[in-house]
């Protein structure tokens, strides 16, 4: 059986999604010296640190990739208003 309009839950997945990719944009570092800052706090050894800092910048490509991608999803699922 179909859900009637008025009775459907509205999505919340969406923005919960886009509020924790914002969140780990806003926390992960953003220059060499801020990583540098960053892995003693961690607990990260410097053995560790070359193979982290290797796959820094694809992490940071996917996380722009998968941000551009919702708000791509978001604007194609939004009805067009027309004036």
């Amino acid at each position: 059986m179909a859900m009637e309009p008025e009775q459907r839950r509205p999505a919340v997945r969406a923005p919960a999604l886009s509020l924790v990719l914002g969140l780990m944009a806003a926390l992960l570092p953003k220059c060499p010296l801020c990583l540098v800052a960053y892995l003693p706090v961690l607990g990260v050894t410097v053995g560790a640190a070359g193979a982290l800092i290797s796959m820094l910048r694809p992490v940071g490509l996917a996380m722009a990739a998968l941000s551009l991608g919702f708000i791509l999803v978001r604007r194609l699922r939004t009805p067009q208003r027309t004036t």
